[in-house]
Protein backbone atom coordinates (compact mmCIF):
# COMPACT_ATOMS: atom_id res chain seq x y z
CA UNK A 1 0.00 0.00 0.00
CA UNK A 2 1.46 3.35 -1.02
CA UNK A 3 -0.01 6.74 -0.17
CA UNK A 4 0.94 9.49 -2.61
CA UNK A 5 0.17 13.15 -2.00
CA UNK A 6 0.97 15.74 -4.60
CA UNK A 7 -0.47 17.90 -7.31
CA UNK A 8 -1.85 17.20 -10.73
CA UNK A 9 -0.35 19.36 -13.44
CA UNK A 10 -1.81 19.20 -16.97
CA UNK A 11 -2.15 15.53 -18.01
CA UNK A 12 0.12 14.16 -15.29
CA UNK A 13 0.64 13.76 -11.57
CA UNK A 14 3.66 15.29 -9.89
CA UNK A 15 4.80 14.78 -6.32
CA UNK A 16 5.72 18.23 -5.10
CA UNK A 17 8.93 18.68 -3.15
CA UNK A 18 10.11 21.77 -1.27
CA UNK A 19 11.98 22.97 -4.36
CA UNK A 20 9.06 22.44 -6.75
CA UNK A 21 8.73 24.95 -9.59
CA UNK A 22 5.37 24.95 -11.41
CA UNK A 23 7.13 26.19 -14.55
CA UNK A 24 9.41 23.11 -14.51
CA UNK A 25 7.35 20.28 -12.98
CA UNK A 26 9.35 17.45 -14.57
CA UNK A 27 12.68 18.86 -13.36
CA UNK A 28 11.62 19.94 -9.87
CA UNK A 29 9.06 17.33 -8.84
CA UNK A 30 8.74 13.57 -8.96
CA UNK A 31 6.67 12.67 -12.01
CA UNK A 32 3.92 10.11 -12.22
CA UNK A 33 5.97 8.35 -14.88
CA UNK A 34 8.84 7.82 -12.43
CA UNK A 35 6.46 6.63 -9.68
CA UNK A 36 4.75 4.36 -12.22
CA UNK A 37 8.07 2.82 -13.29
CA UNK A 38 9.11 2.16 -9.69
CA UNK A 39 5.80 0.54 -8.74
CA UNK A 40 5.67 -1.52 -11.94
CA UNK A 41 8.88 -3.29 -10.87
CA UNK A 42 7.25 -4.69 -7.73
CA UNK A 43 5.99 -8.24 -8.38
CA UNK A 44 2.88 -7.94 -6.23
CA UNK A 45 -0.59 -6.49 -6.10
CA UNK A 46 -0.60 -2.80 -5.24
CA UNK A 47 -2.95 -0.26 -3.69
CA UNK A 48 -2.10 3.37 -4.36
CA UNK A 49 -3.91 6.01 -2.30
CA UNK A 50 -3.61 9.19 -4.35
CA UNK A 51 -4.40 12.26 -2.21
CA UNK A 52 -4.32 15.09 -4.74
CA UNK A 53 -6.64 17.50 -6.50
CA UNK A 54 -8.09 16.21 -9.79
CA UNK A 55 -6.47 12.85 -9.04
CA UNK A 56 -8.93 10.62 -10.88
CA UNK A 57 -7.98 12.50 -14.03
CA UNK A 58 -4.57 10.81 -14.02
CA UNK A 59 -6.03 7.71 -15.67
CA UNK A 60 -2.89 6.71 -17.58
CA UNK A 61 -1.13 6.33 -14.24
CA UNK A 62 -3.02 3.11 -13.52
CA UNK A 63 -2.41 1.37 -16.84
CA UNK A 64 0.42 -1.09 -17.42
CA UNK A 65 1.46 -0.94 -13.80
CA UNK A 66 2.38 -4.58 -13.38
CA UNK A 67 2.51 -8.01 -14.98
CA UNK A 68 -0.73 -9.73 -15.96
CA UNK A 69 -3.01 -10.52 -12.99
CA UNK A 70 -0.75 -8.58 -10.62
CA UNK A 71 -2.41 -5.21 -11.05
CA UNK A 72 -2.61 -1.95 -9.19
CA UNK A 73 -5.74 -0.72 -7.47
CA UNK A 74 -5.92 3.07 -7.21
CA UNK A 75 -8.11 4.98 -4.77
CA UNK A 76 -8.11 8.70 -5.59
CA UNK A 77 -9.09 11.57 -3.31
CA UNK A 78 -11.22 13.39 -5.85
CA UNK A 79 -12.83 13.24 -9.24
CA UNK A 80 -11.09 14.74 -12.27
CA UNK A 81 -12.59 18.23 -11.86
CA UNK A 82 -12.50 18.49 -8.06
CA UNK A 83 -10.08 19.72 -5.44
CA UNK A 84 -8.77 17.47 -2.67
CA UNK A 85 -9.21 19.62 0.43
CA UNK A 86 -6.73 19.87 3.28
CA UNK A 87 -7.19 21.69 6.56
CA UNK A 88 -4.56 22.47 9.20
CA UNK A 89 -6.78 21.30 12.08
CA UNK A 90 -6.99 17.80 10.51
CA UNK A 91 -3.21 17.54 9.94
CA UNK A 92 -4.08 15.80 6.66
CA UNK A 93 -6.30 16.00 3.67
CA UNK A 94 -9.94 15.10 4.19
CA UNK A 95 -9.37 11.92 2.13
CA UNK A 96 -6.47 10.75 4.31
CA UNK A 97 -8.46 11.59 7.45
CA UNK A 98 -11.37 9.42 6.24
CA UNK A 99 -9.01 6.50 5.51
CA UNK A 100 -7.54 6.82 9.01
CA UNK A 101 -11.02 6.78 10.54
CA UNK A 102 -11.95 3.69 8.53
CA UNK A 103 -9.01 1.59 9.66
CA UNK A 104 -9.25 2.65 13.30
CA UNK A 105 -12.47 3.76 14.99
CA UNK A 106 -14.90 2.55 12.27
CA UNK A 107 -13.17 -0.74 11.45
CA UNK A 108 -15.64 -3.07 13.23
CA UNK A 109 -18.68 -1.40 11.66
CA UNK A 110 -17.14 -1.53 8.17
CA UNK A 111 -16.08 -5.18 8.32
CA UNK A 112 -19.35 -6.33 6.73
CA UNK A 113 -18.52 -10.04 6.55
CA UNK A 114 -16.86 -10.08 10.03
CA UNK A 115 -13.67 -11.71 8.73
CA UNK A 116 -11.54 -9.22 10.74
CA UNK A 117 -10.20 -7.87 7.43
CA UNK A 118 -11.06 -4.57 5.81
CA UNK A 119 -10.98 -4.99 2.04
CA UNK A 120 -10.59 -2.21 -0.49
CA UNK A 121 -14.32 -2.28 -1.34
CA UNK A 122 -15.33 -1.81 2.30
CA UNK A 123 -12.75 0.98 2.63
CA UNK A 124 -13.93 2.71 -0.55
CA UNK A 125 -17.62 2.63 0.39
CA UNK A 126 -16.82 4.36 3.69
CA UNK A 127 -14.39 6.92 2.24
CA UNK A 128 -16.79 7.73 -0.62
CA UNK A 129 -19.50 8.57 1.95
CA UNK A 130 -17.31 10.14 4.65
CA UNK A 131 -15.31 12.65 2.58
CA UNK A 132 -18.39 14.66 1.50
CA UNK A 133 -19.66 14.56 5.13
CA UNK A 134 -16.43 16.19 6.30
CA UNK A 135 -17.04 19.02 3.82
CA UNK A 136 -20.61 19.73 4.95
CA UNK A 137 -21.46 23.35 5.76
CA UNK A 138 -20.78 24.16 9.39
CA UNK A 139 -17.75 21.89 9.68
CA UNK A 140 -15.26 23.84 7.60
CA UNK A 141 -17.48 26.24 5.67
CA UNK A 142 -15.35 29.31 6.44
CA UNK A 143 -12.31 27.70 4.81
CA UNK A 144 -13.74 26.52 1.52
CA UNK A 145 -16.06 27.82 -1.13
CA UNK A 146 -19.76 27.18 -0.82
CA UNK A 147 -20.93 23.88 -2.32
CA UNK A 148 -17.44 22.36 -2.34
CA UNK A 149 -17.47 18.78 -3.55
CA UNK A 150 -14.96 15.98 -3.34
CA UNK A 151 -15.78 12.45 -4.44
CA UNK A 152 -13.11 9.74 -4.16
CA UNK A 153 -12.85 7.27 -7.05
CA UNK A 154 -11.73 3.64 -7.20
CA UNK A 155 -9.97 2.04 -10.19
CA UNK A 156 -9.41 -1.71 -10.60
CA UNK A 157 -7.30 -2.98 -13.49
CA UNK A 158 -8.76 -5.75 -15.62
CA UNK A 159 -8.41 -9.25 -14.22
CA UNK A 160 -7.52 -8.02 -10.74
CA UNK A 161 -9.36 -9.93 -7.99
CA UNK A 162 -11.89 -7.70 -6.21
CA UNK A 163 -10.88 -8.87 -2.75
CA UNK A 164 -7.83 -6.98 -1.55
CA UNK A 165 -7.40 -6.68 2.22
CA UNK A 166 -6.02 -3.33 3.38
CA UNK A 167 -6.23 -3.68 7.18
CA UNK A 168 -6.65 -6.45 9.77
CA UNK A 169 -7.76 -6.51 13.41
Amino acid sequence: IKRIGGHVVPRTFCYVTQTFDIKKPAASGISSDWIHDQLAQLPCRKLVLMDACHSSGVRGFTRGMAPECVGQITLTASDAHEFAYEFPFYDNGVFTLAIGEAITKHFAALDNNRDRLLDVGELFRFVRRRVPELLEPGRVSKLIERNATQHPQLFFPRRTPRFFPVAAH
